[in-house]
């Protein structure tokens, strides 16, 4: 309008025509369908006393909301054959094909340079398909690089047609195993285990896809002199191929000991196991790809090109790239226990596994396990006369086990490839050996009893327990001077301790035509760091994040989250902290504090878990005559979240804002109304790093969850002498939040992404 190039009537009409304009709307009505599922299975069963097989078929079609599809079939053959009394041969083999073909394009890809797009839509006043900008103005590229250039424009609503992606599993599982009854009372087993899985991921970009219509173009070189165009893409279509095999192999020996002296049972186990995971994978890309004839043409990976229109220097990327890991693990264990009179038991297990992906010392690449534990049946003592009490019985365990980091090699990693500007070949370390890296190790004593009472109208089991963690992973400080990547090196260096409680129980609330049962599982779990041996160690201040990874702080949480306290907004809707017993925005001193004071002081406070430490979940089952109805309702608690925040850097640099963008600070007075800081342009990153981690946005996460409700029906005929079963059933998942102890309606599980749909399924089977 301004340039007079439309008039105000038809300005007027264009912005009343994008006022109207709601990109989520437009994105759904554009792209989203139905989403729809169906699994069909067939197990077959038979055999003698001497030969027993199986046979399954299970077919399965996906077909999600964008349109991309999944179809898997497996194939289940199982036989069990004693071709002498002693000798019994088992033999089960699992063969899975996978095909996943990918669909329409996702609404999180639709952004400008990386910021949301306020006003999306696709298609203009008149109905045409409109092209998206995703990169660059298509208008200046157009005027500016047209001779010579293919089209520039992203047409969103075919686009995908030309750009296809397709992923095929091929995975057969295969175990064989021979059992020998050498004595009455010793068994000898010996077992095999074989996996293979072949991968194979291919993206197919046409011609005519704006992926390859944009790196033939950016691609695109003009010699200065004569003008000659040189396309260092070439034309035709871009295929891009990732394949990866993976190969296990498990072999086991095994002697089973089972046998009664007195009144002593004793059973126990002795045997080996050695282990070796193989992978490989290659990927590669073929410019200039024809299907018809098959033919690809070569291009220069090395040389760095001026790309249009950003004149960056850029490598070609696609270039064949190889891997190739092998991690191997033998075990020796044993496990036994002596039963007297059906009612002790002592028990204890060794095992002593080893690795090959530690240090060269090797007791370090070994781990001995071990554990001991004993067990009263209380309720079969002859002193024992409590009636309503059915079974009781008192058990306790202690022992170590063992964890590895298989990111961890004997050796260094490195990368290799060509340097960018003497072409000569090169090896960048990426990952340090560390010759004294040992196992972690976890201590574990449980005290738990199993019980029944009221004729079985009440039964389950209690269990409270205490972990000792030790040798435990983390980040220290190393002499990056040495190999130049990293200032750290991951190594041996905590202990924590935790404990916790685990309790099941199992109700028969009602019985007659109307049945009712429920099943409830609790879990309380806390832990803490004990000590770390680092000098990284930065108190409170390492929990100024959100809480998902592990940060060390001794006499804390492993997760947990820490706040900067909040003394609301100024006049000028600057977020103000605490220091020095009053409220300042003097965000750099106030990190200062912060930092200088780990254990915390007046300007940063520690808030508490970020991981529950309460959870559980409660099944009531409704059963009248052939209806059955069951509903999970799930709870989680005792921990803490961070709320989403608008970043005026973010909102700036990327388009993305959360629900309190609308309560921001707009004038003065308004820091009596609202907590939410002023946008002001500049942007001060500090008051946005303040306020993002400010206490008043740290939310309790404590909250009630309908996992599903299910309700079947079921019958039983005779057909030719036979039983046969027919069970339908209807079952609708994630169903969402129940109760928040949160007042802003934020689903602390999914405050930084998306729900899960609803689910809705409706299934048939038949048993004859």
């Amino acid at each position: 309008k301004k340039q007079g190039l439309v008039t105000a009537t038809d300005s007027a009409r264009m912005i009343d025509w994008l006022s109207n304009q709601d990109g989520r709307c437009n994105f759904a009505d554009s792209f989203y369908g139905a989403a729809f599922s169906n699994q069909l299975s067939l197990h077959i069963n038979g055999g003698s006393n001497s030969n027993a097989y199986g046979l399954g078929v299970g077919y399965t079609t996906d077909r999600t909301n964008l349109n991309a599809r999944m179809r898997k079939i497996n194939l289940l053959f199982s036989n069990s054959y004693r071709p002498i009394e002693k000798m019994q041969l088992d033999l089960t083999i699992n063969f899975t094909q996978q095909l996943d073909r990918s669909g329409k394009p996702d609404y999180s890809s639709f952004n400008t340079v990386g910021k949301a797009v306020p006003y999306l839509y696709f298609r203009d006043v008149a109905g045409n398909e409109t092209p998206f900008e995703s990169m660059y103005s298509k208008t200046y590229l157009d005027q500016h690089y047209a001779d010579g250039y293919l089209d520039w424009g992203y047409y969103p609503l075919q686009d995908y047609k030309y750009d296809r992606k397709t992923g095929h599993l091929n995975e057969l599982f295969a175990t064989a195993g021979l059992r020998y009854q050498l004595f009455d009372f010793l068994s000898a087993n010996v077992g095999f285990q074989w996996q293979d899985q072949r991968a194979e991921n291919e993206s197919l970009h046409e011609k005519d896809s704006y992926f390859t219509r944009l790196k033939i173009n950016q691609f695109m070189t003009v010699d200065p002199v004569s003008g000659q165009r040189k396309y260092n893409v070439p034309m035709g279509a871009i295929r891009a191929l990732d394949q990866q095999l993976g190969r296990s192999y498990t072999a086991r020996a095994q002697l089973d000991f089972n046998k009664i002296f007195g009144q002593h049972r004793l059973q126990g186990i002795v045997g080996a196991e050695a282990r070796e995971n193989q992978s490989s994978g290659s990927s590669n890309t073929a410019y200039g790809y024809n299907e018809v004839p098959l033919t690809s043409v070569p291009v220069d990976y090395l040389t760095a090109f001026a790309t249009v229109p950003d004149n960056l220097y850029l490598n070609i990327v696609g270039a064949p790239m190889f891997t190739k890991t092998t991690n191997r693990f033998v075990s020796l264990y044993s496990n036994w226990t002596d039963l007297y009179r059906d009612k002790y038991a002592l028990s204890a297990s060794f095992r002593r596994d080893g690795a090959n992906i530690f240090g060269a010392t090797t007791n370090d690449k070994w781990s001995p396990l071990w554990s001991v534990g004993a067990s009263w049946q209380m309720d079969r003592e002859v002193f024992f006369k409590v009636g309503w009490i059915d079974a009781l019985k008192l058990r306790v365990t202690y022992g170590y086990s063992g964890n590895v980091d298989l990111r961890k090699t004997p050796e260094p990693i490195a990368g290799s490839g060509a340097d960018r500007y003497t072409l000569y070949p090169m090896l960048g370390i990426s990952s340090l050996n560390d010759p004294s890296l040992r196992w972690e190790k976890v201590g574990m004593l449980n005290f738990g009893a199993d019980f029944s009472i009221i004729k079985g109208r009440l039964s389950g089991a209690i269990d409270h327990y205490q972990k000792y963690g030790k040798d435990l992973y983390g980040e220290t400080a190393y002499d990056y001077t040495t190999w130049g990547s990293s200032g750290t090196i991951v190594k041996n260096v905590a202990e924590m301790q935790g404990r916790g409680w685990d309790i099941k129980l199992n109700s028969i609330n009602t019985t007659g035509s109307l049945k009712w049962s429920s099943n409830l599982l609790l879990g309380i779990n806390k832990n803490k760091t004990t000590a770390y041996y680092s000098n990284l160690n930065e108190g409170l201040v390492y929990f100024l994040a959100d809480g998902n990874r592990i940060n060390p702080v001794v006499g804390l949480p492993l997760n947990a989250l820490a706040a900067y306290t909040w003394m609301g907004l100024t006049d000028q809707g600057m977020p103000q902290g605490l220091l020095d017993g009053g409220a300042s925005s003097d965000y750099t001193a106030i990190f200062r504090s912060a930092s200088m004071n780990p254990m915390g002081n007046e300007t940063i406070t520690y808030i508490g878990p970020a991981k529950p430490t309460s959870f559980g979940n409660l099944i009531n089952t409704f059963s009248y005559r052939d209806f059955d109805l069951s509903v999970n309702v799930s709870y989680k608690g005792g921990y803490y979240f961070n709320k989403p925040t608008t970043s005026y850097y973010t909102l700036f640099q990327s388009g993305i804002a959360y629900p309190d963008f609308e309560q921001r600070w707009q004038k003065p007075g308004d820091e009596k109304v609202t907590n939410v800081p002023a946008m002001n342009y500049p942007v001060s990153t500090d008051a946005d790093a303040f306020y993002a981690r400010a206490s008043i946005n740290v939310l309790k996460g404590d909250h009630l969850r309908l996992e599903y409700i299910n309700l079947s029906w079921r019958k039983s005929y005779k057909v030719m002498a036979k039983d046969v079963n027919i069970r339908l059933f209807a079952n609708a998942s994630n169903l969402g939040v129940i109760w928040s102890a949160n007042k802003e309606n934020i689903d602390p599980e999914f405050a930084y992404r998306l729900r899960p749909s609803k689910q809705f399924s409706l299934g048939l089977q038949l048993e004859y």
